[in-house]
């Protein structure tokens, strides 16, 4: 029995090129090579140049489809006065028969995908925690950085403050300094002018009065 591909444009119309499969009445391996079993071989056809040419095309049109599938040509079957090889292998040339797996199909195929799908996103996720475990530990030590700069900024001002208090206070005795000393000065004038002793008196007592209340708040 034979099955044909037929490559058209979609209006059914054919193309000048047709490509068709050979399929076997029976499954050519239903002999002392077939056990009970379960395989991921699906089939096996005729080894013609037709069906080679078109299970090469079949992979063409997937790879142009960027399909996760492909199929795979095995030979199988050997001509009379032919054996089987290692892992079952057979020349091209000494087989009757090819045997068609899908590659990509298997459930351990997918699962594997699956697998290392996971595994390369555990992988990404393992970078990003560790990048932000990274960023957590350089935040700290920035955190730790300012507070020692916060710190050393509060004692720097701190110390300003002081200073410009006693800035302030050097003035201010300045200030009286010379008050005291312009207003003794005046009492003297005022002596020479004036003659008076009693008055004279009793301003030096306020002047001296003022300087050490003077003397007093400095301490």
């Amino acid at each position: 029995m034979k099955r044909f591909l037929n490559n058209n444009n979609g209006k059914g119309k054919k193309m000048k090129k047709t490509m068709m499969i050979e399929l076997p009445k029976e499954n050519m391996t239903n002999g002392k090579f077939r056990t009970d079993r379960k395989t991921s071989q699906v089939c096996v056809i005729p080894n013609t140049e037709d069906n080679r040419t078109s299970i090469r095309h079949i992979n063409k049109l997937a790879k142009q489809q960027n399909s996760h599938f492909r199929l795979k040509m095995r030979y199988r079957c050997p001509k009379e006065g032919k054996h089987y090889g290692w892992h079952g292998d057979v020349a091209c040339e000494d087989a009757r028969g090819i045997g068609i797996y899908i590659v990509g199909a298997t459930a351990n195929s997918i699962i594997q995908k699956n697998h290392s799908e996971i595994g390369r996103q555990d992988d990404e996720m393992d970078k990003v925690l560790l990048e932000n475990l990274r960023l957590k530990e350089k935040e700290v030590e920035l955190r730790k950085t300012y507070e020692t700069y916060h710190n050393a900024m509060k004692e720097k001002n701190a110390e300003i403050e002081r200073m410009q208090s006693e800035i302030w206070m050097l003035k201010e005795n300045i200030a009286t300094k010379d008050a005291l000393e312009n207003l003794e000065s005046a009492c003297e004038d005022y002596k020479n002018k004036k003659d008076e002793d009693d008055v004279y008196e009793k301003m030096c007592d306020m002047v001296g009065s003022l300087w050490n209340y003077n003397k007093e708040t400095q301490v």
